[in-house]
């Protein structure tokens, strides 16, 4: 049986799975998550008072079916939407203005988990004007997931859909566990998430397969181009002087990595991989290290045995640092991968890397403790469909949701007691 996150159409396993999300509603849920380090909890207990809220800084803007919130190193925010669009947003409130800066619809396949999937700016946009996307296209009939560079006009608020400039085309499989998510890491080198093909239990081994881009993080250098490629290969990436796995590959053994996204503070990267049935994780590598991680989907899932007549590939064998069932009320069911919180609201949540789930709507953060262990916290209650996380120039952090197409700001409490987690970590977010 085979599940996976639908950042396009409700969460499925199978007709059972998606009737069940269908008939989901709106909780209010005020409770805490305090799982073992490392480990799931599937319940929680009541919190008064959440010290984390959200707030609607664009109450009278709605987007179809949002899958990117990002930011270009100004004081617009940027909304990418599944079937090929991408919005800014300037303003706030009830003065709140969206305008239309890239239309590339008629290109772009979507449903399923297909469509318009990633989006990034180039560190140097404000001079050079290039921004990336990652896109399910048609190639005669089959998915082909595009990761293209386009370029702003000498308008500032308009594109031009017609100077695309493709560097790679993936082959898909099946519609679904296309990954997406596209961000530019410390060195300025451009690095994209792709799940492992689809259909279920990863059929055909993409996740351990150092031949195919199929359920790994590919990492390119887009300043330059070499041997006949509209990019090159960055000198320290880690397989490249192995013969057997191919130079683009950063890390491997992903089944859907969703969102991703490096901490802009000491860029540490926070990888949120869609579960198969069991159990959603959260991988993590810090900045010292320098790639070539092997984070073992299919032969495990989460900490758990899956396909144990699977060799593994390349690479070093990583476990997740944190991984959370299924459970719980609402149900939980797909991971959505956050960012670090590192704006300027709050000292007691610097540090904290917020993430979600996408059935149950609601939002957590998880830190490292002084003995080297992971703790997970609720913060507070989205709305299901809870598709994707986003931060801004400051580094506030906003959350969309798929279904009513709302954009939210979480709003942190500039100080607070109710925190618990900060009693084991110094309020800077050192470790």
């Amino acid at each position: 049986m085979s599940r996976s996150f639908m950042p396009m159409s409700p969460n499925r396993k199978k007709a059972a799975g998606a009737g069940l999300l269908a008939s989901l509603v709106l909780l209010l849920v005020i409770g805490l998550v305090r799982p073992v380090a490392g480990s799931s909890d599937e319940g929680g207990s009541d919190l008064e008072g959440s010290s984390v809220g959200k707030l609607d800084p664009f109450p009278e803007l709605t987007f179809i079916r949002p899958t990117v919130i990002t930011n270009a190193a100004d004081d617009r925010l940027f909304v990418a939407e599944e079937a090929g669009r991408i919005w800014t947003i300037t303003g706030s409130g009830t003065e709140a203005e969206k305008m239309l800066f890239l239309d590339i619809v008629d290109i772009v396949k979507d449903g399923c988990e297909r469509g318009l999937l990633g989006l990034a700016f180039h560190p140097d946009y404000a001079q050079n004007g290039y921004f990336y996307v990652n896109y399910i296209a048609d190639d005669d009939g089959k998915d082909l997931t595009r990761i293209s560079r386009f370029q702003v006009s000498a308008e500032a608020d308009e594109a031009m859909p017609d100077s695309e400039l493709v560097l790679l085309e993936i082959p898909q499989p099946a519609c679904n566990h296309n990954g997406g998510d596209l961000h530019f890491d410390p060195q300025g080198m451009l690095v994209a998430g792709l799940g492992d093909g689809g259909f279920g239990g990863d059929p055909l081994n993409n996740g351990q397969g150092p031949q195919t881009m199929l359920g790994k993080l590919l990492r390119i250098d887009v300043d330059r181009q070499e041997g006949g490629k509209n990019y090159a290969i960055p000198a320290d990436n880690p397989f490249l002087d192995n013969a057997g796995t191919l130079d683009e590959i950063w890390a491997l053994g992903l089944r859907n990595p969703w969102r991703f996204s490096f901490d802009r503070s000491t860029g540490d990267l926070y990888i949120g991989d869609v579960g198969q049935e069991k159990w959603e994780e959260i991988d993590y590598v810090p900045a010292a290290e320098s790639g070539g991680q092997n984070f073992e989907w299919r032969r495990k899932e989460g900490f758990a045995d899956f396909n144990t007549e699977q060799d593994f590939g390349p690479g070093e064998l990583t476990d997740p640092v944190y991984v959370y069932g299924h459970g719980g009320a609402p149900p939980r069911c797909s991971i959505v991968g956050g960012f670090v919180y590192r704006g300027g609201e709050s000292d007691l949540y610097n540090g904290t890397y917020v993430y979600g789930d996408f059935c149950s709507g609601e939002i957590f953060g998880l830190r490292r403790d002084r003995q080297g262990g992971w703790q997970s916290q609720f913060l507070a209650k989205g709305e299901e469909s809870l598709v994707t996380f986003g931060e801004d120039a400051a580094g506030e952090l906003y959350y969309g949701v798929r279904n009513s197409g709302r954009i939210f700001r979480l709003a942190f409490e500039p100080a607070s007691d109710k925190f618990l987690l900060p009693v084991i970590l110094s309020l800077d977010g050192s470790r």
